[in-house]
């Protein structure tokens, strides 16, 4: 029997193929599938409580290609921004640190939800989204995040993902 799948559609379809095997085992048939998704699904569903970002390392999402995007948060609600082409190594890792004063902004949270800002000479841009964590009680791993620039009023999203170390 394949791994069970963990989008809604073929996981349907795979409970039918896997009951009619099990002649009706509905306790077994959903412990596989809780625990085969558990394990294969990056991010675990809100469990109630505060979430936090990541102050240890950046989060990144790819822009244009050529492009990386990092957001670097700190404990004390500041956060800050930088478009940079190449990957996240010790040398922009020293750079993007709380001495860096070009794009900077604040967060807050509320549960899963994160809004923060970041300024810089050209303007606003406006961040707000949801964290994920990997897996149940671990740090958070993912944003979806929406950006709005107050530039050019041009909204557009994306997926930062968490590294400690090179991306």
């Amino acid at each position: 029997m394949d791994h069970p799948p963990c989008g809604k559609t073929e996981r349907l379809e795979f409970m039918k193929r896997f009951n009619s095997i099990c002649h009706g085992s509905l306790l077994l048939m959903a412990s596989i599938i809780f625990f085969g998704c558990a394990t294969t699904t990056r991010r675990m569903p809100y469990a109630g409580g505060e979430m936090s970002p990541n102050f240890d390392g950046v989060y990144y999402a790819e822009y244009k290609k050529t492009l990386t995007m990092y957001l670097k948060f700190f404990e004390d609600g500041h956060v800050i921004s930088a478009n940079l082409k190449g990957t996240y190594d010790n040398s922009v890792k020293n750079w993007l640190d709380s001495t860096y004063t070009k794009n900077v902004g604040t967060w807050s949270v509320s549960g899963n939800k994160i809004t923060f800002f970041v300024e810089s000479t050209e303007g606003r841009v406006e961040y707000s989204g949801v964290m994920y964590r990997g897996t149940a009680g671990s740090a958070v791993r993912e944003m979806d995040l929406k950006l709005h620039s107050l530039i050019n009023q041009k909204e557009s999203k994306f997926t930062f993902h968490f590294s400690k170390g090179e991306k």
